[in-house]
């Protein structure tokens, strides 16, 4: 009876590390193009959404991208709330829930966006020509404070 444990716990060992073998490749350039990042998560002010970053890769384009995604906080009901058109990240909720602030690269700068979820329009806050990064919001959300790289001439 040991015997016969200790044989099938062998053939199940062999036959693992034979299947594995068998499907052993080396990860390339291309691979590491074909997986998608999850970021920024942040949860709404009443707790029961999360926005958050997919950002992905194309390899013979030599570009990027990140959109904004939302979704319940049991993980259902995923949804895009960018439009996928250009770059999107860094989502704030609004205090009150009814909107996400973020910033988009929509016309080639970075720049602040509100999406507000009653009309399901976007609006474009800011137009800094230098761009827009890290933006923070006031707990009223009447202000904006960011940061931006400027180069004296």
């Amino acid at each position: 009876m040991r015997n016969q444990q200790l044989i099938l716990i062998l053939l199940c060992i062999s036959s693992i590390s034979f299947a594995s073998t068998s499907q052993k490749k080396a990860f390339s350039i291309e691979d590491l193009y074909k997986i998608k990042s999850v970021g920024a998560p942040v949860l709404s002010p009443d707790g029961t959404k999360i926005a958050y970053t997919i950002s992905s890769s194309n390899l013979t384009a030599g570009k990027s991208k990140t959109e904004i995604y939302l979704m319940d906080a049991d993980g259902k009901n995923q949804t895009q709330l960018t439009d996928g058109k250009s770059s999107s990240y860094d989502p704030i909720w609004s205090a009150d829930g009814k909107s996400i602030f973020y910033s988009s690269v929509a016309n080639g700068i970075s720049q602040v966006f509100r999406y507000n979820f009653a009309d399901k329009s976007t609006k474009q806050l800011t137009d800094f020509s230098m761009g827009v990064n890290e933006p923070v919001l006031s707990p009223d959300n009447h202000l904006i404070a960011f940061s931006s790289e400027v180069y004296p001439e």
